[in-house]
């Protein structure tokens, strides 16, 4: 009797995780959101195609976690610099801030640009974070919350051209990128 008493359990809470599985399926719930204790609550781009290409992004990231966090960032497959020019497909930032935290940028050559002076602060930045990445940085560990991080960028991307048109190679995400609840991207031509 007692083997039958489990059997049931077991086929009762298979029945159930298999019904939660569908609902989360067809009302297409990602996982990786509810799962993960940082995510990116908020995407919002603006690709404005001009004489000069400019991306203009705000990522507001949700902090589920804590102590967990002290760099909320993206970065670039890129190389993507500040004060100077490359003579290949490349990303210049023009200007990066942060409601909360400090702003930082570390180039493609490992330099570290942060938005106060502070040499202990640049050196964690230098030693933690990936060449091609901007983002904010908190030594006291981020709080569970909303941290804004707004950029706009020069964008200098490989074109192809075919003599009927041409198009831009620009990719905005990876595939390690932290999950996305809410994406919006214009394109201003």
């Amino acid at each position: 009797m007692d083997e039958k008493k489990t059997l049931i359990i077991y086929t009762v809470l298979a029945y159930f995780v298999g019904i939660l599985i569908y609902f989360l399926l067809f009302y297409k719930y990602d996982l990786r959101i509810i799962l993960s204790d940082l995510t990116s609550k908020n995407y919002e781009a603006t690709l404005t195609l001009e004489k000069n290409i400019t991306f203009n992004e705000k990522i507001t990231f949700n902090v589920k976690d804590y102590p967990k966090y002290r760099m909320l960032f993206r970065y670039w497959e890129a190389p993507t610099v500040f004060e100077e020019d490359l003579d290949k497909p490349y990303i210049k930032l023009l200007k990066v801030n942060s409601d909360k935290g400090i702003a930082y940028f570390k180039d493609f050559k490992g330099n570290v640009y942060l938005a106060i002076t502070d040499r202990s602060l640049a050196f964690f930045v230098r030693d933690k974070a990936f060449k091609n990445e901007i983002g904010i940085v908190n030594p006291n560990y981020f709080k569970e919350g909303f941290y804004n991080l707004s950029t706009l960028y020069n964008i200098f991307p490989p074109i192809q051209t075919d003599n009927n048109y041409s198009h831009i190679n620009f990719k905005i995400f990876s595939e390690n990128y932290i999950p996305i609840e809410s994406l919006n991207l214009k394109i201003k031509d």
